[in-house]
């Protein structure tokens, strides 16, 4: 059922975009993202699906030349810290693997830790990398497994079914010490750069970076390194 609405949706989504879009953007990678918040959006919260296609379109309409700089952006900053990072390492909140072909660019030996059935269904249909379906505040490995971890868009959400300051605790249990963490997220007024450095350091990491790099959508898009303390 999940596979079968994330094919029909990208499907339509890619209908009304056809000839819309600049030849640049990458629409298969927007199309992937959509059809994923999309289909989530309706299987999670019962939203309506004809709705939320139409909201996406134009949305993806409006929106997209920034959002291309700003994934650009991202990507180039993700990148520069794999370029150091050392295997194994933990992608927490994957999604559908959107990094996982970068982790493997990087000759990464990489783990997706995702909660929902459609993400680890389009990982393992695609073949992605190894996964495992659990929440962030519950992830199925050992203490110390891990040299790298990296979460994005997860944190800010600090929800009861995503308690931000557990994820962390998890974290830093997983993470070998002066092991590295990456970490993306929308800075706003409920989730403001000195909430997530307390919540960074107060589990016992040393932040190294902390850049944002984008203002998008009334919210300023930063990324953080840091390292377990020894």
């Amino acid at each position: 059922m999940s596979l079968d609405l994330y094919d029909r949706t990208r499907q339509e989504l890619s209908d009304r975009l056809h000839g819309k879009m600049s030849p640049i953007f990458d629409l298969q990678q927007e199309l992937d993202s959509a059809a994923y918040y999309i289909c989530s959006a309706v299987i999670n919260r019962g939203d309506d699906w004809g709705s939320k296609v139409q909201e996406y379109t134009q949305f993806i309409i409006d929106t997209s030349e920034r959002e291309h700089q700003a994934e650009i952006i991202e990507l180039q900053l993700i990148e520069r810290s794999l370029s150091s990072a050392k295997s194994p390492l933990l992608d927490i909140g994957a999604g559908y693997g959107r990094l996982a072909k970068v982790y493997a660019e990087h000759q990464l030996q990489a783990f997706l830790v995702e909660p929902t059935q459609l993400g680890c269904q389009l990982i393992q249909r695609n073949a992605l990398a190894q996964f495992a379906r659990a929440a962030g505040q519950n992830i199925c490995f050992p203490d110390s497994t891990f040299q790298t971890v990296l979460i994005t868009w997860v944190l800010h959400h600090d929800a009861p079914d995503v308690p931000a300051q557990e994820v962390m605790q998890e974290i830093r249990r997983v993470i070998v010490p002066a092991g590295m963490l990456i970490s993306i997220e929308p800075l706003r007024d409920d989730f403001t750069e000195s909430k997530w450095r307390n919540l960074i350091e107060e589990n016992g990491f040393q932040i190294k970076q902390l850049e944002p790099f984008f203002s998008l959508h009334n919210e300023t898009y930063a990324f953080l390194e840091a390292k377990r303390d020894g």
